[in-house]
């Protein structure tokens, strides 16, 4: 019996190394992720300082190439992607164009950045989106104020609640003045109330 408690001891002292571990990536992912959205102290936020209405297509293309590389952004008519294969916090992006000017940005996110870091750069959402007509298809998060969709479920595993462990798969950045809730279709919108399963207010068991 007393050999089994140094074992014992070493599986708890590896446990709490694994949690500090854990705790240390969270916490510089929701570092890293502030630094992109609050780059060049803009207000509403932006990506990289790209901002949504106000960036010129020309302006976003020279901020992409810089941080990335020529080889890695692929430009249409209307649209700018790009990929950033060694960034350990985002997979790629794409810019929707209209009148040389960015309208939206799309934010493809490696499974690094969860809802409770997110909610911890942004604070509280406004919405919950609850997708779905006759059963529930997902929950999603909106920061009406900042004018960022998070979209937290993959749409073949969609979860039915908003958990602090749920990853942030795509963030989508639309000018604030551009938006308003006439825009949400096939959603239900309910205001946020902290963790639970929205899917069952709006569906019922």
């Amino acid at each position: 019996m007393d050999r089994v408690k140094p074992f014992n001891k070493i599986l708890s002292i590896v446990g709490i190394l694994l949690i500090i571990s854990a705790c240390q990536r969270s916490s510089e992912s929701a570092l890293k992720l502030q630094e992109n959205l609050r780059s060049d102290n803009c207000i509403p936020l932006c990506w990289e300082g790209i901002q949504p209405g106000l960036t010129s297509s020309e302006s976003a293309k020279e901020i992409l190439i810089e941080k990335y590389g020529e080889e890695r952004i692929s430009i249409e008519e209307n649209w700018i992607d790009f990929s950033a294969n060694n960034d350990d916090l985002l997979n790629k992006g794409s810019f929707s164009i209209n009148k040389e000017v960015v309208q939206e940005v799309y934010i493809s996110l490696n499974e690094m950045i969860s809802v409770d870091d997110l909610l911890s750069v942004l604070g509280n959402p406004t919405y919950v989106l609850v997708d779905g007509v006759n059963e529930c298809l997902g929950s999603h998060l909106w920061f009406m104020d900042d004018g960022i969709f998070a979209h937290i479920d993959n749409p073949d595993t969609p979860s039915k609640g908003i958990t602090k462990t749920q990853y942030v798969l795509l963030l989508r950045l639309t000018a604030v003045d551009a938006i308003d809730e006439s825009q949400i279709y096939d959603a239900n919108l309910i205001k946020w109330d902290g963790y639970k399963d929205y899917c069952k207010l709006v569906f019922g068991d």
